[in-house]
């Protein structure tokens, strides 16, 4: 028996229906593994957890024949005095796979009954104790108190839309949001491959900066898949690729375009207040007078940043490419005065 073999530890994430869900296929997966070597179908002892219908259900027979739910194995009989040489030696093999089969279901039980939850444990107990209840039967009454509701299939909805962490692992999370809609389709509430992508990419855009450094990547997952391909799968694969291997520079760019923009605003500002101040006339205001600040461009970028310059108005006094607002047709906002990129002016 392979005694290495742990149970998946329940989960305190999920709502609880759902985490008893999920602990029961754990428990039908350590049943079939725990014994599977030692048994000609390779179903292990999977039905000690699963009920006959549900045994029918997971493994239908060929051509409708009755489904044939394993027995458990009885103690070998007892030999008699004058027991051949070839009974005894029999008799020893019945006994070892006796044992292993007994050992097996006392380490399943074990490991599924020490793994519950306390205030689950408690819930199906029988005066403090799980000894009068098989496993199937645990199971059953579980299920039957916790079944699931409207709400959990809410939860999965929302969570897939969870914004991720800006610098999180980007992979762990949409493994996440992959694993909320398989749940949804196994348990009878599939989303549409067009509406998980639109919850998933929603978790990209909590931020008015989330929503700058994906829009590229959304236009290209468009282009790149045709409505028929576009999947919650297909949408992974991108979104890692994007994430690994262009996110980072596409952020330092639209960084740098923040700051720099708000470096040129504030320095407008500066000079405007400048103007306005020294052109107020120390005579008696008149009637009519003009509140339209005078605004004037400047004539050099702010200290540390390079020289103007713009693809569509070459040296401009107030601008670079980026932060054009009065582009032509074919500009190009990466471009700049070491890199004009064809611009009109070179």
């Amino acid at each position: 028996m392979p005694s290495s073999t742990q149970i998946k530890p329940f989960s305190k994430h999920l709502p609880l229906p759902l985490a008893i869900l999920e602990y029961y296929e754990a428990a039908v997966d350590l049943a079939v593994q725990e014994y599977r070597e030692h048994t000609q179908d390779r179903r292990g002892l999977a039905h000690i957890i699963l009920t006959e219908p549900e045994y029918a259900l997971r493994y239908p027979n060929a051509n409708n024949q009755p489904v044939q739910v394993p027995a458990l194995l009885d103690e070998p009989p007892a030999l008699p005095d004058n027991a051949t040489a070839g009974q005894v030696a029999n008799s020893n093999r019945n006994w070892d796979k006796y044992k292993l089969h007994q050992a097996a279901i006392v380490h399943i039980e074990n490991q599924i009954e020490n793994g519950y939850l306390t205030e689950v444990r408690a819930s199906i107990e029988d005066n403090g104790s799980l000894r009068h209840l098989t496993l199937a039967q645990q199971f059953v009454r579980l299920k039957t108190l916790y079944p699931l509701t409207t709400s959990d299939f809410d939860w999965l909805k929302q969570s897939i839309s969870t914004p991720f962490p800006r610098n999180g692992n980007i992979a762990t999370a949409t493994n996440t949001q992959l694993t909320y809609i398989r749940y949804l389709a196994k348990y009878g509430q599939p989303l549409s491959n067009i509406d998980a992508i639109a919850r998933m990419f929603q978790a990209h855009q909590s931020t008015a900066e989330d929503r700058l450094d994906y829009v590229f990547f959304m236009t290209a997952y468009q282009l790149e898949y045709s409505l028929q391909r576009r999947t919650p799968e297909n949408y992974v694969e991108s979104i890692i690729k994007f994430v690994n291997d262009v996110l980072p520079n596409h952020r330092k760019m639209n960084e740098a375009n923040r700051v720099a923009n708000q470096v040129i605003q504030t320095a407008e500002i500066n000079d405007v207040a400048a103007i306005n101040k020294s052109t107020v006339s120390k005579q008696p205001k008149p009637k009519t007078q003009l509140t339209t600040p005078i605004v004037t461009h400047r004539t050099q970028p702010p200290q540390g940043f390079p020289e103007f310059w713009c693809w569509s108005h070459k040296n401009p006094v107030s601008h670079w490419s980026f932060n054009c607002r009065y582009p032509k047709e074919g500009h190009q906002r990466l471009s700049t005065k070491e890199n004009p990129m064809n611009s009109p002016h070179t």
